[in-house]
């Protein structure tokens, strides 16, 4: 009983089983109805009465005769459950396999058709139709070439190909010979295309990827740049332009004229009487933190200036009057800056920071006998920086614009620091 039972479940498999079993994912499934072997024909007899109007019952009863070579009672009981539901296609299908082995050919095409008719992407019926007649081919033939241009697949492309053929060489008469000619021509064009659109997909990927292994490196460098070597020292040169315009005062204390009650005729001098821009020369370093760095610069700016002022004049022993000069050589200037950056944008080697930056310093006139008071600069502002690095080496572009406090102005400057760990 038990090897009548397994050759009953091999023979049940084989008969659904065919040649398109590696695309049936790609077509509208059919709904089929389980079978469960083992059952008797006496078995199924018994409820025959209570069951005769079961579409589900009768299918099985008419396959156990099926297999069991009882043609005459299968026959008799797909017919009723086809009586039932004329239109499914899967009641269909079985009738054809039950008259194609009962020796009724053409009772089986009329099955098969009439369950494609009800599904047309039923590939086990194709299967059948086209084993009873090859002018079927080019109908299935047509189901593939829909589906190759619907999924965009050269697998299709190509099972349609060599399915045309088969109409070809097997129908060499057919009415749709030139069709299918023409198809297979259409299904080469397809497979081109496909080809050129996977090459695109392919090279849509790579890049993708490639972007991908970019970002990856550019937040590796970005974590070895702000955890590796944290300490900052550099030098700088750059020019600071005050918008205020000191007053240089005279002193108190300054010495008179001789014969004089004042030191000099001119009690002030103006920065912008001097110069407009200050060049600088900077030191400093700091520390980098999460995505900050801290710093700290020492200013150091002398420019030569040579402005010539009045102080007085005196009557010559010769009765001439005579002017004495005095002038300003140079401008000096000290200051200290401190700066906090925030990194906002990281791509290998360019970065670039905002920053907050505070300063105190002053500037004095220098003078052969000083007369006037230093000018005292103090403030704060935002600026931002562009730094391109190369392994622990960095240069930097830097753009500060003094909002608040006496030191307001513009300042732009260019340096080079080097990142190492104490």
């Amino acid at each position: 009983m038990k090897k009548i039972f397994f050759l009953s479940l091999i023979i049940f498999a084989l008969s659904f089983g065919g040649e398109f079993d590696k695309y049936r994912d790609l077509f509208k499934p059919v709904e089929k109805i389980s079978f469960v072997a083992g059952k008797s024909l006496e078995e199924f007899e018994r409820v025959y009465e209570d069951s005769m109007n079961n579409p589900a019952y009768l299918y099985r009863y008419a396959w156990t005769a099926y297999l069991a070579g009882r043609m005459d009672v299968a026959k008799e009981k797909i017919e009723r459950a086809v009586q039932l539901h004329p239109n499914d296609p899967f009641l269909r299908y079985a009738a054809g396999k039950i008259y194609l082995r009962a020796g009724d050919k053409e009772k089986a095409i009329a099955n098969f058709e009439k369950a494609i008719e009800n599904q047309y992407e039923y590939l086990d019926a194709w299967e059948e139709l086209v084993k009873l007649s090859p002018k079927y081919y080019f109908n299935i033939a047509q189901l593939f070439a829909e589906k190759a241009h619907l999924k965009m697949r050269s697998d299709l492309a190509d099972e349609a190909i060599m399915l045309f053929n088969r109409y070809i060489n097997q129908v060499p008469d057919g009415e749709f010979v030139d069709k299918a000619r023409a198809k297979i021509h259409d299904m080469e064009l397809l497979k081109q295309e496909i080809a050129a659109h996977e090459r695109k997909l392919e090279e849509r990927e790579m890049r993708k990827q490639r972007a991908q292994q970019f970002k990856q490196a550019i937040v590796a460098e970005k974590e070895r740049f702000f955890t590796y070597n944290p300490v900052l020292a550099g030098i700088f040169y750059g020019s600071i332009t005050p918008s205020k315009n000191f007053a240089f005062t005279i002193k108190d204390d300054a010495p008179k004229r001789p014969g004089r009650d004042y030191a000099s005729l001119t009690d002030t001098i103006y920065f912008k009487n001097l110069l407009g821009t200050l060049n600088e020369f900077i030191i400093g370093g700091g520390y980098i933190w999460n995505r900050f760095i801290f710093r700290a610069h020492i200013h150091f700016a002398d420019a030569n200036v040579k402005y010539v002022y009045l102080l007085d004049t005196i009557i010559t022993p010769s009765h001439d009057v005579k002017e004495i000069k005095d002038e300003i050589a140079r401008i000096s200037e000290k200051r200290i800056s401190t700066n906090i950056l925030y990194n906002v944008y990281f791509i290998d080697p360019l970065l670039i920071f905002v920053e907050g930056t505070a300063d105190a310093g002053y500037i004095k006139l220098i003078e052969s006998n000083p007369k006037f008071k230093s000018c005292y600069m103090a403030g704060l502002g935002l600026g931002a920086a562009a730094m391109i690095k190369y392994q622990n080496f960095i240069l930097e572009l830097n753009f500060q614009k003094g909002l608040l406090g006496s030191s307001r102005g513009t300042y732009i400057g260019i340096g080079v620091m080097y990142k190492f760990k104490i």
